[in-house]
């Protein structure tokens, strides 16, 4: 993931999520080193991305999605198998863990497919009764 490639990863985050992070936000993650990120690309068309960030012993997925257009198509499973891969290959990182919507299913089974647990709720993670399902896995 590269600043060029923000214009497509923006226009993916509009058209998926209903609060997007801000291009500044993107920005502060690129410019660091201690975030992973990662781009699934068809030709040079970026279909899907993630990003996220080491806490203490914990990896934290702050974000990951695919183009709608390519939903149910395996990108996220690979952005997710390459980023699990990368994670258990590193021995300060013991776990990892996410957030995503309570009422997102596919989400919710997609995650428990690569053996994410359900770890607890977020009350109002998203605002006021928009609750948030954290999953974790160890390694």
């Amino acid at each position: 993931m590269t600043e060029g490639d923000l214009e497509q990863i923006i226009e993916i985050e509009k058209d998926v999520f209903i609060k997007p992070w801000p291009q500044e936000l993107f920005l502060t993650h690129l410019r660091s080193d201690a975030c992973v990120k990662a781009v699934a690309e068809i030709s040079d068309e970026i279909v899907g991305y993630l990003v996220g960030g080491e806490e203490d012993s914990k990896f934290h997925l702050r974000n990951i999605a695919v183009s709608r257009k390519h939903w149910r198509e395996g990108f996220g499973t690979k952005l997710l198998t390459y980023l699990l891969e990368k994670l258990k290959d590193n021995p300060e990182v013991l776990s990892c863990y996410l957030e995503h919507r309570l009422n997102n299913e596919a989400a919710f089974e997609l995650y428990k497919s690569l053996g994410f647990t359900c770890l607890g709720l977020r009350k109002d993670y998203y605002g006021k009764g928009e609750d948030a399902v954290v999953m974790g896995i160890n390694f």
